[in-house]
């Protein structure tokens, strides 16, 4: 078997040196001369998967212009801009040659809106904040007098305010949750809830919840397969809830 001399394994070492030069500098060149020529400039970004986001937020986010390079655009440093959006869960990003950029998106689906201060704060399921608002954002549970303290866009809740949406969250509660138009928290004695049919449940204390919640479903459930017009659902008067009919 050959074995190199000193002399030559220095010279191979060299070639090799040389050669990875050579690639480098030729793919440097070549990028150069890529992100100079306007053929490969941006001439559109199709968003997809978008429902809650209008497409000016999520490219001004992702702080990229038509007429841009295709071949500068960084896809690391793009995403990251994009999912400071608190709806935005995931983004995938497509260049298309030679002059198309496409933007892919997942969006947290809203869960409960909580009022506070007069600013509605619009949380998904696991208590991620997805936007703040001035007016309500409607179509789910709204919870008022919920104290949740500073947090911005796509931050989590506390442990504590997340263990009590954890219970609207529960598999065995949801449904009924998704029946809530209005909870109201001022008086943890005497919570007040609004269903989606505009009547008014005197709930009674905060303890218990997730077993009340329940008995509550069950009422929703009785009242509808009965047909029974209902004004009021009180459940902090004595051990059994009272219907109060609407048809007295």
């Amino acid at each position: 078997m050959n074995k190199f001399t000193r002399v030559e394994k220095k010279r191979r070492k060299k070639r090799i040196i040389r050669r990875v030069f050579l690639i480098v500098s030729s793919l440097l060149i070549a990028y150069n001369i890529l992100i100079r020529i306007d053929y490969f400039n941006i001439k559109e970004i199709t968003i997809n998967g978008n429902s809650h986001l209008n497409e000016t937020k999520i490219i001004d986010k992702a702080e990229i212009n038509i007429g841009d390079s295709l071949f500068k655009v960084n896809r690391f440093s793009i995403s990251n801009n994009i999912k400071t959006i608190g709806y935005i869960e995931d983004v995938k990003l497509k260049k298309k040659l030679p002059n198309i950029l496409e933007i892919n998106i997942q969006e947290r689906i809203p869960y409960v809106e909580i009022l506070t201060n007069d600013i509605y704060y619009v949380f998904d399921s696991r208590g991620i904040l997805l936007e703040k608002r001035n007016e309500p954002l409607g179509g789910i549970t709204l919870i008022s007098n919920f104290p949740i303290g500073e947090i911005n866009e796509g931050q989590e809740l506390e442990l504590d305010y997340r263990n009590f949406l954890d219970i609207f969250n529960d598999e065995k509660t949801i449904e009924v949750v998704n029946r809530i138009k209005y909870f109201d928290l001022e008086d943890n004695q005497n919570i007040k809830i609004i269903l989606d049919k505009d009547i008014p449940v005197e709930f009674g204390s905060i303890y218990n919840m997730k077993y009340k919640l329940l008995e509550l479903g069950e009422i929703i459930k009785d009242i509808e397969k009965k047909n029974i017009p209902t004004k009021m659902i009180i459940m902090n008067k004595g051990e059994y809830p009272i219907l109060v009919r609407d048809d007295y």
